[in-house]
């Protein structure tokens, strides 16, 4: 991550909400998390107005995506290499369910077993 070039180009402020995004402890196998922005910031230290420029920026970046509270980490399936077993595709599967279907339906969320 250190030597990505995108990663590389962006400010302090970027490169913590970057590691805190990757890192909180609500960041689950499906990489689609709730997390309101006032956590964010009191976690972080980031300012309210700071933190809506950088949503935008990793947005248009299409690094992450927010709706309402929730996040998105548009490359998590190239991380997750190891969510492709059976006990890790029940887990995704559980976090999918607990989601509110709008949130599926906006992040292009699939169930991978049928049950």
């Amino acid at each position: 991550m250190w030597q990505d070039g995108y990663f590389a180009d962006l400010s302090l402020e970027e490169r913590l909400a970057v590691v805190y995004l990757i890192t909180n402890d609500r960041v689950n196998i499906c990489g689609t998390y709730e997390l309101p922005d006032r956590v964010v910031c009191f976690d972080t230290g980031i300012k309210q107005e700071n933190w809506v420029k950088i949503k935008d920026k990793f947005t248009k970046d299409n690094k992450f995506i927010f709706f309402g509270a929730w996040v998105f980490v548009v490359n998590v399936e190239k991380y997750n290499n190891y969510r492709f077993s059976d006990r890790n595709e029940k887990a995704y599967n559980r976090e999918l369910q607990l989601m509110p279907a709008q949130v599926r339906i906006k992040f292009k969320l699939k169930f991978t077993l049928q049950e």
